[in-house]
């Protein structure tokens, strides 16, 4: 919601249908509606979270313009999550 709210603000529109945003773990479908809601032109994820992630719902979650790539930098991500997540266990 932070990035959305600042790429609208910070580029003077209220929709970003030419934008990307980077994100570790698969967007939830409250952050997914916000997305689609913002036209948002690309979402780029790394891990997914077969949990709470908005794909077990299906890509019609999101602007039917929208593309979806996914798996970039996974492993990376995936030990980023899990330290921050043992941290918090702390």
């Amino acid at each position: 919601m932070v990035a959305i709210t600042a790429a609208c603000n910070g580029l003077g529109c209220k929709y970003l249908p030419d934008c990307t945003i980077y994100v570790t773990l698969e967007p939830c479908p409250m952050c997914a509606a916000a997305l689609s809601w913002a036209k948002i032109g690309r979402v780029v994820y790394a891990a997914d979270d077969d949990k709470s992630g908005f794909m077990k719902f299906g890509k019609a979650m999101l602007h039917p313009k929208t593309s979806v790539a996914f798996g970039i930098m996974k492993q990376e991500c995936g030990h980023l999550m899990s330290k921050f997540f043992l941290e918090k266990r702390m």
